[in-house]
């Protein structure tokens, strides 16, 4: 079931949830949706295809926080995000790994690690 938050001050860590069971579990940020948030870190986040990011700031500047990195490049650390909506929040103390090809990258002007 989709979660929702709205006009909050949301530390993110407690939000991950363990999906899958051995050698497959993972833990995930799945089927959330945050409007106009301040979203707490510190943490590390591997953005999924589907994840809308929407005139959200950084406390940082945007190249420092967010890098792009293939699906197949491991990034040790970072809790995937999917099927979430970010929408006017203000990200503190946190980074994000995106696709290549992500909308986010277009507006920062973000590094990519992928030939790294």
């Amino acid at each position: 079931m989709p979660t929702l938050f709205e006009d909050e001050e949301v530390v993110l860590y407690p939000l991950r949830r363990r999906r899958g069971s051995g050698e497959n579990a993972e833990m995930v940020i799945a089927d959330t949706s945050f409007v106009r948030c301040r979203l707490l870190g510190p943490i590390h986040l591997r953005f999924e295809e589907d994840v809308l990011v929407e005139s959200c700031t950084f406390t940082e500047a945007p190249d420092s926080c967010v890098v792009a990195l293939a699906a197949e490049q491991p990034y040790v650390g970072a809790f995937r995000v999917s099927g979430c909506s970010f929408v006017d929040c203000e990200f503190d103390d946190v980074k994000l790994v995106v696709p290549p090809d992500h909308g986010l990258l277009e507006a920062s002007g973000t590094r990519s690690l992928a030939a790294s």
